[in-house]
């Protein structure tokens, strides 16, 4: 991540969705389980899917309370998209190290993840694990929400992985080996 993601987060702007995904409409990136549960058990919540084109898919996955926006590239746009939701939501079955995450975390925002992805946690504060069914995730919604001010205290004490951190660590790293 770049300086623009820690730029000062402006409560003032209006959240336009309660949960966010960023990432591809596929099977096993879980964003069709996803689409599922909140149009069958979740209709009292808003989700915004962002990064794959409308067209791309499939009319069973629309419902009034999930807006399906196209890819982003933009920085100060996706800044924009992070701001506008209180969580962030990564269904997916299988990752790597998730970008989403150091984005999700460095705008202050709780995301939820299912126990398949449990690993990427990696000690990060603001990160909650359930299990993938409507009470396990209802649940962790309502704990988020009830904590929301608390968690993203917790969340600004993270270690975030930036290019200048990133910088920093290699070069101490080289001086430390021709010191030695």
């Amino acid at each position: 991540l770049n300086s623009q993601w820690f730029k000062k987060i402006k409560f003032k702007n209006k959240v336009t969705t309660d949960f966010l995904y960023i990432g591809r409409f596929k099977k096993d990136k879980g964003s069709i389980y996803l689409s599922q549960i909140f149009k069958n058990d979740l209709q009292n919540y808003k989700l915004t899917i962002v990064g794959t084109e409308k067209k791309f898919i499939s009319n069973n996955y629309y419902n009034k309370n999930i807006d399906y926006v196209g890819s982003v590239s933009n920085v100060s746009k996706l800044i924009k998209i992070y701001d506008s939701a209180k969580i962030f939501i990564l269904p997916s079955y299988i990752e790597g190290f998730p970008k989403v995450i150091s984005e999700s975390l460095a705008r202050l925002r709780p995301i939820i993840i299912f126990e398949d992805i449990k690993y990427v946690i990696n000690s990060r504060k603001g990160i909650f694990v359930c299990q993938r069914n409507r009470e396990s995730l209802i649940k962790r919604i309502n704990f988020i929400l009830k904590n929301y001010t608390k968690i993203q205290n917790d969340i600004k004490r993270d270690y975030f992985y930036t290019k200048n951190n990133f910088k920093t660590e290699l070069l101490d790293s080289i001086k430390n080996e021709f010191q030695n």
